[in-house]
């Protein structure tokens, strides 16, 4: 399942997913981003998935991350804390 998303997004967010080009779109494979088991799933599946869904991550990461409230891949994307962190990764290279 693929993806397509406007190219000024994609930079920002997947960093090293595997990306053709067509067209004026990016086609992004999200076969770097999570399991194996989750690579033919849509973007709203997996958002609805447990955090195991992504590449790294297990099923203790999931008991782990359900103390605090994360129970799907959605959750995780929209803590914010993640978000916090995200946002000073990103502007972290701004700041040299």
């Amino acid at each position: 399942m693929s993806l397509r998303l406007p190219v000024a997004v994609l930079g920002s967010i997947l960093g090293p997913a595997t990306i053709g080009l067509t067209r004026r779109e990016h086609d992004v494979q999200f076969g770097k981003l999570v399991d194996k088991a989750w690579e033919d799933k849509s973007a709203a599946e997996i958002l609805k998935a447990p955090p195991s869904a992504l590449e790294g991550l297990s099923e203790r990461h999931d008991e782990a991350l359900k103390e605090i409230g994360i129970k799907t891949v959605g959750d995780l994307g929209k803590w914010k804390y993640a978000s916090r962190a995200a946002a000073l990764v990103a502007l972290a290279e701004l700041d040299k």
